[in-house]
């Protein structure tokens, strides 16, 4: 099955003909304004007539019908505006029709996308930082930001959520560009409970997270709603709470630095305050390629000891199309670059995988990631007993129970959102 394309953002009419499954995608739970290259009302009424089952059909799974639906509307929508542009995995060709007639509201969702990025970002901040300790006039105050910093500015966690940042306009954008959303099937919502606190693990790591930055971090498609009195604060590198101006978002975020110290304190913190995990890491980054499922899971065994130390339930969560927003140079695996990178997150503790993104002009090479979709699913809470000093053999065992659940939840809806990977595979 071909890709769907990206830049074509469904909304609620399209979705809402999905059938009994129920999902709690806030853009598309939630009325908002149609996308102006979104597929139209008539389209949309066209998709239900030609996916309509006849005789000598076999019968759909709801699912299977939902999806089959909604790509009618876009291949419809597609045959009717011949000059659109897809971009499958491996890119699109350049032309110069498509610079002048690129609406200017994808050109700002690539702006803010370009500067609130690890690999624009922080190089950004350190860079104002360098120039105003050059000035005479502001050197003398920034001297003092960075004391304070590393002072009485260190963060106390867990930090508290600044709504007035996660609801700033500008993130909407953030999210529109891939476009990011967020699925939580109505009974797994039943399943929490707002006294209790989660330990969120999110997979996979891909080069920069960004479901897992969108959806909780900023809570742009109502995670907080949907999951009503539950407050996930995403832990992220502890360099990122301490880099110059940088460090506010992640501050305002109300994230952690993925400590075991500060997971704790979090989810001892009071009812409600839970923690997300990345586990994969920056070595599960470097393996990151479209259309691959690759973890590493089997040697992450920190993370299941907190859990059952704390007695607080496991969420496995998957980002379907995170790692398929940057794709790989074939340098990035020669042996040597490959021993380079691994050297340099053994000493600097992160890891800067070699990618190729696309352009604001182009979409074969750049720093910005590929316009390509990403679903992130919530799945059912893994219930575990606590166990104050776990054994080993309650590591593995436990760990085993997860894993399995993880495979669950990407099987029942890989066939929705991953059909084009090679499936799920825990390398270690």
């Amino acid at each position: 099955m071909p890709s769907l394309p990206a830049q074509c953002t469904p909304f609620k009419e399209t979705i809402s003909m999905a059938g009994p499954t129920d999902t709690a995608a806030a853009s598309w739970s939630v009325p908002r304004t149609p996308s102006a290259d979104g597929p139209s009302g008539k389209a949309a009424e066209d998709a239900v007539e030609i996916s309509r089952p006849t005789e000598g059909k076999r019968e759909y799974s709801p699912k299977a019908a939902a999806a089959d639906r909604l790509l009618a509307a876009l291949e419809h929508y597609v045959d009717e505006n011949p000059s659109s542009t897809s971009f499958g995995a491996h890119g699109a060709h350049f032309s110069w029709r498509s610079v002048i007639h690129t609406p200017g509201q994808r050109r700002l969702q690539s702006l803010i996308v370009s500067i609130f990025t690890f690999f624009t970002g922080i190089p950004i901040c350190m860079a104002i930082t360098g120039l105003l300790l050059l000035s005479r006039y502001t050197a003398p105050f920034m001297v003092m930001y960075l004391i304070w910093i590393f002072t009485f500015g260190r963060p106390r966690h867990p930090l508290c959520k600044h709504q007035t940042f996660t609801r700033c306009f500008v993130w909407r954008y953030y999210c529109d560009y891939f476009p990011i959303r967020l699925v939580i099937p109505r009974p797994v919502r039943r399943r929490f409970d707002k006294e209790r606190n989660y330990f969120f693990v999110y997979h996979p790591h891909g080069i920069h997270s960004f479901g897992a930055i969108v959806n909780f971090g900023l809570d742009q498609n109502d995670a907080s709603k949907t999951l009503h009195g539950i407050t996930i604060h995403l832990q992220t590198l502890k360099v990122n709470l301490y880099v110059p101006l940088w460090r506010q978002l992640a501050i305002w975020a109300g994230c952690g630095d993925a400590s075991a110290s500060c997971i704790r304190k979090t989810l001892r913190s009071g009812p409600g305050q839970s923690i997300m995990l990345v586990v994969g890491g920056a070595e599960e980054s470097l393996m990151a390629k479209p259309n691959r499922n690759d973890l590493l899971l089997f040697k992450r065994k920190g993370f299941i000891k907190i859990a059952l130390q704390e007695g607080t339930p496991l969420v496995p969560v998957y980002g379907f199309g995170e790692n398929n927003v940057y794709s790989v140079p074939e340098l990035a695996d020669e042996p040597w670059i490959r021993y380079l990178m691994v050297l340099w997150k053994q000493y600097v503790g992160f890891a800067i995988p070699l990618v190729r993104g696309r352009g604001f002009f182009n979409f074969n090479y750049g720093l910005l990631p590929h316009r390509r979709p990403i679903v992130v699913v919530v799945g059912e809470p893994l219930e575990v007993p606590h166990i104050p000093n776990p054994t080993k053999e309650d590591l593995e065992v436990w760990q085993g129970k997860y894993i399995e659940c993880l495979r669950k939840l990407y099987n029942e809806h890989r066939g929705i959102y991953d059909l084009e990977s090679t499936g799920l595979r825990i390398m270690q």
